[in-house]
């Protein structure tokens, strides 16, 4: 193992600039050859048969470099900052997350020879599928254009790049090779955490006061990275919510449309009253358009008369009043309520919704509804306010476990697919229905068509209700799919209370052919006081919450401004509602 002062000491007696070709010893086996040709440094580590190349850029010059350097054949290339231009030779390892045509895909952390060297995918940071390399028993840390003054990408995420920084510290590493200058310690990634963390800071100040867009790039010591934080910050550049929640443009009019215009007047409504001053941000995506801030649907019928686009709810009195609307956007997943307008849904105006959104909270409130029924938590919370250990009330044959059974995801859309998503990594299999049948995936082995419901629900232990209102699945959870359902079967409803009928699913329960149900819609909504489903002991009841969360709104803020952004730029707007399909 080699100690930090032999590796220090060795650093230190390297010149301090390699000539192109020249070699040099990083560690015991590991070594860094400076080829401009190759657009960055180079190296290689010695795996005893073989080598593997580490490179950035045209890797094409570095591995004819490094074969002669070492001696020994190529057992594969890496490069750090994703797209190393490989030509015939030695394959390129991708990691997943990389959009590549090509190469040797591996997820995670991979292991390669005898010597244990690591190449490592990371979260998206400076670049797509990034990685970096790690030499444990050297302590040589390849970290590419994570340290450095190498290139910043629209790509890069300035948090995601904090956190990875943190993480590689722990490694503790001696060395650390940059995707562009010379190697260092581990001062590199110091002085890199405190560039970000510096700029951040200052870059969300000069925001604050509303400083000129030049202003902010200009500042600081690093004027690249002042001006991609601030591209970032202010939403110029496509946030990551977009891959993260797979948000995907729909038809819409755009810059290319004959008789588009640029719009002049847009008219939101202020969803982020804690956040006082943030609607000003948008001057920054919306240049030179009028934004007019509303807090009620009386004040947004009062102020769209001239107005291009809505963002916030939308009333039939705004919709009269709104003759020069282009687009709306919607601030639920739900489209119902400005689709039962009069008028709207023939009318011309581009309706996008927050689907997907609120994909996270409902999956999780899913599951806190779901384990709190097979947990028996209904039971156990009255019994902690009286101070009672009644474990007799904990049956094992009323506390299935998850794992192993079969999950019935009604409606695959954005909420359903994270549903899905979180019952496949609790080992339970997975099947689903959607308007029109698609292949299976890695994650669910079954996806039927609307008409299947009631076939497949015979199967499902846990059948999780993510349909949206439409005239198309009004009340189709009725009597007959819950006579069919088994009667250990579990029935979660997140999805809208209209899809089901309540009498049909209140006497299941209460003749005990369902074994309970987990409602965070109901209908009528809000359920009446004196209603029979709230008596009944194997139901859980959430008030239509279960999309509320601490970053509930945060999506949304940045979804109306990614939206809006486009709009104005004459972009595809995402999250599009066929409004003849209601979703």
């Amino acid at each position: 193992m080699i100690t930090r002062a032999a590796a220090c000491a060795a650093l230190l007696l390297l010149p301090a600039v390699a000539t192109a070709q020249t070699p040099r010893r990083l560690a015991d086996g590991v070594f860094l050859l400076s080829d401009r040709r190759a657009g960055g440094p180079a190296g290689w580590v010695d795996l005893g048969a073989d080598v593997l190349v580490i490179a950035n850029g045209a890797a094409d010059p570095a591995v004819a470099a490094i074969r002669r350097a070492s001696g020994k054949p190529i057992r594969a290339v890496f490069a750090p900052n994703g797209g190393a231009r490989v030509g015939a030779g030695p394959a390129e390892l991708v990691p997943s997350g990389r959009a590549s045509g090509g190469g040797l895909g591996f997820r995670g952390t991979m292991t390669i020879g005898t010597r244990r060297v690591e190449v490592r995918e990371l979260e998206r940071a400076v670049s797509p599928g990034n990685g970096i390399v790690w030499v444990p028993d050297a302590r040589v840390l390849f970290a590419g254009n994570l340290v450095g003054d190498g290139a910043i990408l629209d790509s890069t995420r300035t948090t995601a790049w904090l956190r990875l920084i943190q993480r590689l510290q722990l490694l503790d590493p001696v060395v650390v090779v940059p995707g562009r200058g010379p190697a260092g310690g581990p001062e590199l990634l110091e002085q890199t955490r405190a560039a970000l963390i510096s700029t951040r800071s200052a870059v969300a100040e000069a925001v604050a006061r509303r400083a000129p867009a030049d202003e902010i790039a200009r500042s600081g010591p690093r004027p690249d990275l002042a001006r991609h934080v601030f591209r970032e910050m202010v939403g110029l550049i496509p946030p990551p919510l977009i891959d993260e929640l797979d948000l995907r443009p729909g038809p819409s009019p755009t810059a290319r449309t004959p008789g588009w215009t640029r719009p002049t007047v847009v008219v939101i409504q202020d969803l982020w009253p804690d956040k006082p001053g943030r609607l000003a941000e948008l001057a920054y995506v919306a240049p030179g358009v009028e934004v007019r801030v509303v807090r009620s649907a009386a004040e947004a019928a009062e102020r769209v008369a001239d107005a291009d686009g809505l963002l916030g709810g939308l009333s039939g009195e705004t919709f009269r009043r709104g003759t020069k609307l282009r687009w709306v956007q919607f601030p639920s997943a739900g489209v119902e309520g400005p689709l039962a307008i009069p008028g709207f849904a023939a009318s011309p105006i581009v309706l996008t919704n927050a689907q997907k959104v609120y994909a996270p909270p409902l999956g999780e409130h899913t599951f806190g509804l779901l384990l709190g029924l097979t947990r028996r938590l209904q039971v156990a919370v009255p019994l902690m306010r009286n101070r009672s250990w009644t474990d007799s009330l904990f049956r094992g044959t009323e506390m299935p476990e998850l794992r192993g059974k079969t999950l019935l995801v009604a409606g695959l859309g954005g909420i359903g697919t994270e549903v899905a998503t979180i019952g496949h990594a609790m080992g339970m299999r997975v099947i689903a229905t959607r308007n029109n049948r698609t292949p299976p995936t890695d994650q669910i082995e079954y996806v039927g068509g609307a008409n299947e419901l009631a076939r497949l629900a015979t199967e499902a232990d846990v059948v999780v209700n993510a349909l949206p209102l439409t005239p198309a699945t009004a009340r189709v959870f009725d009597a007959t799919v819950f006579r069919g359902m088994k009667p250990t079967a579990y029935f979660i409803n997140i999805g809208r209370g209209g899809t089901v009928d309540t009498e049909a699913l209140t006497r299941a329960l209460e003749e005990n052919r369902l074994a309970g149900a987990g409602l965070d819609v109901t209908q009528p909504e809000p359920l009446p006081a004196d209603h029979r489903l709230w008596s009944l002991p194997n139901v859980i009841i959430t008030p239509h919450v279960g999309s509320t969360s601490d970053w509930e709104r945060e999506r949304t803020w940045i979804l109306f401004r990614e939206n809006l952004r486009r709009f104005v730029a004459g972009e595809p707007l995402l999250s599009v509602v066929d409004k003849k399909a209601a979703y």
